[in-house]
């Protein structure tokens, strides 16, 4: 078992036309992919993530 490493997390809100993905390889980031909005409630494991990403469908006016 791990101890919790302290760390800060940025969310970004943003809205393409681009369906095509490309991002710079980090060691964070593991994959990076478009998926609809159902799929992702599925995908994020965390509850404060998934609240995260209903206000944001909210913002843009996307929520179901």
């Amino acid at each position: 078992n791990k101890k919790p490493v302290p760390k800060t997390i940025y969310y970004y809100l943003l809205e393409t036309a681009d369906k095509d993905l490309t991002i710079t390889a980090e060691p964070e980031v593991k994959e990076a992919k478009w998926m609809s909005q159902d799929k992702a409630r599925q995908f994020i494991g965390y509850e404060n993530a998934k609240e995260i990403f209903q206000a944001a469908l909210k913002k843009l006016g996307l929520d179901k």
